[in-house]
């Protein structure tokens, strides 16, 4: 008695171009994340960022300190969302869309959960000094 095997679809090697037509794909199903890719000018906010960040070094060494651009996309990512640390680091290894989003590619080491947590944007003093600063200038 012979039993017919149905035939499914077999994986496929990726392809050159598969990578950015799933992505094109993705854009033409509109994607939240690119819309606000396409209204905001993210280099605006890079410099506010690093002052905010700006540590002194503790040392020669030490791990590279990752984009503050991209870790503030990163948590957008996470509070737009409403991901854990946990599934926020999971979540852009998986998603190509948030990959896009925050400006890494698949060869890229995203932060692990704890380095989001660590990264809780505790602006430093002199940060804290030019927000209240500027405050105080919009209402003179």
């Amino acid at each position: 008695m012979k039993t017919s095997k149905k035939s499914c679809k077999s994986s496929q090697t990726p392809g050159f171009f598969d990578v950015e037509l799933r992505v094109q794909w993705l854009l033409a199903k509109g994607n939240p994340l690119s819309r606000l890719d396409a209204v905001i000018d993210w280099e605006s906010f890079r410099p506010l960022l690093e002052a905010a960040l700006e540590k002194p070094a503790q040392g020669p060494g030490g791990p590279r300190p990752n984009d503050p651009l991209k870790m503030f996309k990163a948590l957008l990512v996470q509070r737009f969302f409403n991901l854990s640390d946990e599934q926020t680091e999971y979540q852009i290894n998986d998603r190509l869309s948030f990959q896009q989003f925050i400006g890494w590619t698949l060869a890229d080491k995203a932060p692990d959960a704890n380095t989001l947590r660590k990264r809780c944007w505790r602006p430093n003093k002199k940060s804290q000094h030019h927000e209240t600063n500027h405050r105080r200038s919009r209402h003179d």
